[in-house]
């Protein structure tokens, strides 16, 4: 009887304590990571607040100088163009 007793404290396993202890140890740990890791940002973001305020520029730009700007986007990227004024009794191109 003796060694059946032995042979079954040696196959108990862990207890709800201590498989609690190592949960928040695992929490402890991996919030730590979180923490200490830099924010990200994707880099979509930062192209779209680039963006933005080129756009911005451009708008004051053109109010500045009194003349209309112009952006033209494709699939290699977008340029910002001034156009000038059209001349009186003909449509210029960009205008509406």
């Amino acid at each position: 009887m003796v060694g059946r007793k032995i042979i079954r404290n040696a196959q108990r396993g862990l207890t709800l304590i201590e498989l609690l202890v190592v949960i928040v140890i695992l929490a402890l740990a991996s919030s730590l990571v979180l923490l200490t890791a830099p924010p990200t940002r994707p880099p979509v973001r930062d192209e779209a607040e680039r963006f933005a305020r080129r756009m911005e520029l451009a708008l004051d730009e053109a109010i500045t100088s009194s003349r209309p700007m112009r952006v033209k986007i494709d699939a290699l990227g977008y340029v910002f163009e001034q156009l000038d004024p059209p001349e009186p009794g003909k449509e210029a191109e960009g205008y509406r």
